[in-house]
């Protein structure tokens, strides 16, 4: 008789891309780290999230948040009130988050700091497939 490992019940955040992100995201390649970018992603759904995330705060730049795939670098935010209430006509979220950029790690200073972080919600794409 084999044990089977306790599972616990794991609820879904909503993703939204930015227009941005979702260039960033289909401009990467299987070489270039797509499938560890796609796992944060999916990662970031999951609340709680796994354990093995490495998600830090971007100095400076309240409230964005940016999580480590490899040498890549997703910058992102948790939605707003206001922002959840769009999306919970549709879907019936309570969390969520908005990523901004998809960005190599020697672009992340740039990225950060010329101001594609604005603190409104741009037009998303809601599906990084």
């Amino acid at each position: 008789m084999s044990k089977e490992p306790p599972t616990r019940a794991v609820d879904v955040k909503h993703i939204a891309l930015a227009r941005q992100a979702v260039r960033d995201f289909h401009s990467l390649t299987h070489g270039q780290g797509l499938d560890r970018v796609e796992a944060v992603l999916v990662s970031l759904e999951a609340d709680p999230p796994p354990d093995n995330l490495d998600i830090k705060a971007l100095q400076g730049r309240r409230p964005w948040l940016r999580a480590r795939a490899g040498d890549w670098r997703i910058i992102f935010r948790p939605l707003t009130r206001e922002e959840l209430l769009q999306w919970r006509e549709r879907e019936m979220q309570t969390e969520g988050y908005l990523v901004a950029r998809i960005v190599h790690r020697r672009d992340l200073a740039n990225a950060a700091n010329v101001g594609d972080l604005a603190p409104t919600l741009p037009a998303v794409d809601s599906s990084f497939e």
